[in-house]
């Protein structure tokens, strides 16, 4: 009878033990457990020497690490360098010095992991495992200046194009594995000024022409570089698109600058005008409802639909040109610098109300959104700062979410 007694408890303790230790581990592996912190709190702030700042977007990978690119501009002439801060604050490697004290495009991460960057005539290959440079490329003679509107492909490829200012011929590259795999020429033009790959994979590259309002866009096979087709001449005035992004129904959406406002529908697959919108938009993000965030000038945010009839604006509410971020919700999120929220990143409903805010480092370039629900931002410069905010949901996989389409950078409308 004692011996039955004791086996029945020792099965008891055994079922309870078990059953406890299978609760937490369920509710740790849980993934609809949610965040613990409420949406809107700061997780930790990283911060750079004084002498320096973060010259360009950083970039967010699938493992949490956020890839950031110090240096000094012109106002300290640091050499920029490129940092990897693992998810709780800690710095994991830089690099060795770039060739420019600031960078001509932002940090990309391609399928493999692999960073891209460009300095200012150098386009790097970073190993994501330790910071070491894979390759470097720099354009050839006669096209040998500044570099910039890096885009990457699915295959490995890296397009980037000249930049600099000038009215000899400027050059759209291709490059692979640190070696050119094509070269198209563009005479007579300013430099591009916009290099994204559309659903249907094919490049459109955004050329602005010097001393004429007459810019172009070109779509181009992007394994060979053969021209599909040229747009007319957009009139476009002295200056570039602010923005060229894809909408919902893949069709490119270019927003065009002083002194002629309006934003072009353009079919990608023939160069034709589908529609033209008498608005002022600066860089856009796209949801999943294809409601377009922007800002317009100083007048904060504003909401339009998916054929650019203004749902709402928030009047002095924040003023901040380096773009929006979209979340599933159809939320955008503000890094201002400006307005009645000023200095504070923010999340708005898509009705236009807010949802939270909170006070961080002065705004620097658009949001990254983890899967994690994480919320990356930077500001400040001398010293510069990353500040990590918990959220509540994750990126919108919509046609354009952020200005450079998602957290690595890619401004491949195929990639996450």
């Amino acid at each position: 009878m004692h011996a039955k007694f004791l086996k029945a408890f020792s099965i008891l303790i055994l079922t309870s033990v078990t059953l406890f230790f299978s609760a937490c581990i369920d509710k740790d592996d849980d993934p609809d457990s949610g965040p613990t912190e409420e949406a809107g709190t700061i997780l930790w702030t990283w911060e750079t020497a004084d002498d320096v700042g973060i010259v360009s977007q950083p970039a967010l990978a699938d493992d949490g690490t956020v890839y950031v690119a110090v240096g000094g501009a012109t106002t300290t002439w640091v050499p920029a360098r490129i940092y990897a801060i693992n998810p709780d604050s800690t710095v994991r490697w830089v690099t060795e010095e770039l060739d420019h004290v600031g960078t001509s495009s932002n940090i990309a991460i391609g399928p493999d992991g692999t960073l891209y960057v460009i300095g200012f005539l150098t386009l790097y290959a970073i190993n994501p495992a330790d910071g070491q440079f894979k390759w470097t490329w720099e354009a050839p003679d006669p096209y040998h200046t500044q570099i910039g509107w890096l885009a990457v492909g699915e295959d490995h490829m890296i397009y980037c194009s000249n930049i600099a200012a000038g009215s000899y011929v400027r050059s759209l590259f291709a490059v692979k594995e640190g070696v050119m795999q094509w070269r198209r020429d563009r005479e007579s033009i300013y430099g591009a000024s916009h290099t994204i790959i559309g659903p249907n994979e094919n490049l459109y590259v955004y050329w602005r022409h010097q001393g004429t309002g007459n810019h172009h866009i070109d779509s181009y096979d992007p394994s060979t570089g053969q021209l599909h087709w040229a747009s007319e001449p957009l009139e476009a005035g002295l200056y570039s698109a602010t923005s060229m992004v894809f909408n919902q129904s893949g069709n490119l959406l270019v927003s065009l600058h002083h002194p002629v406002y309006k934003v072009m529908e353009i079919n990608s697959a023939d160069g034709s005008t589908i529609s033209v919108s008498e608005q002022q938009l600066n860089l856009m993000s796209i949801c999943p409802n294809k409601d377009i965030y922007t800002f317009i000038g100083n007048s904060g945010l504003h909401c339009f639909t998916g054929g650019l009839s203004e749902n709402w604006m928030i009047e002095n509410g924040v003023s901040g040109s380096h773009g929006v971020a979209v979340d599933v919700d159809n939320r955008a999120y503000v890094n201002g610098w400006s307005g009645n929220y000023g200095g504070n990143i923010q999340c708005w409903n898509n009705d236009g109300t807010l949802n939270w805010a909170t006070p961080a480092a002065s705004a620097a370039h658009a949001p990254l959104i983890g899967d994690d629900h994480r919320i990356y931002v930077t500001g400040g410069f001398s010293p510069g700062y990353l500040t990590c905010i918990q959220g509540d949901k994750p990126l919108a996989q919509s046609a354009w979410p952020r200005p450079d389409h998602d957290n690595k950078n890619t401004r491949n409308y195929n990639l996450w």
